[in-house]
């Protein structure tokens, strides 16, 4: 798995956007050829990801980089997706992207393992975080601990 790819992508759907758009940008460069010089010939727009485009330049370079290289990245992309372990963390509201980073570096330092984040917002839970994993369910959001009191204090009440 390529790491440093692996280290600047936030969350599931980023890296779903990621894969979607390197996978146009392959079709794209499927359907021109490379002339001697390895100009590309006819009309040609870069439709890649701004973000992605933007991690690529820093770890790899330049952008104009050739379709085998590109495949490599695509393929790292989908490589990450299949072999990382996701967490699932659910918001009232949407986070910030420093925020995501911070939860990723604290979720990925404690479990040890390849982890990809994916976030879901739901207003109904009133606040809080709901963290879901493949094998465990944690609520803490406010909807579940008022809910939760209030059931004691029903309890408290009948009983005693």
């Amino acid at each position: 798995m390529d790491y440093n790819l692996f280290s600047k992508i936030t969350d599931y759907e980023e890296l779903d956007i990621f894969i979607m758009s390197l996978k146009t940008y392959i079709e794209y460069l499927e359907n021109f050829e490379l002339s001697k010089k390895e100009g590309i010939e006819g009309e040609f727009t870069i439709n890649i990801n701004a973000t992605l485009r933007g991690i690529i330049s820093n770890l790899y370079g330049d952008i104009f980089m050739k379709k085998d290289k590109i495949k490599s990245i695509y393929d790292s992309l989908l490589k990450i997706k299949k072999n990382a372990k996701m967490i699932e963390l659910t918001f009232s509201t949407d986070i910030n992207s420093s925020t995501k980073i911070k939860l990723k570096s604290f979720f990925q330092d404690k479990v040890n393992k390849d982890i990809i984040l994916r976030y879901k917002i739901k207003p109904d839970i009133g606040g809080g975080l709901v963290i879901n994993t493949p094998s465990n369910f944690f609520d803490f959001s406010f909807d579940y601990v008022l809910k939760s009191s209030t059931d004691k204090i029903i309890d408290i009440v009948k009983n005693g």
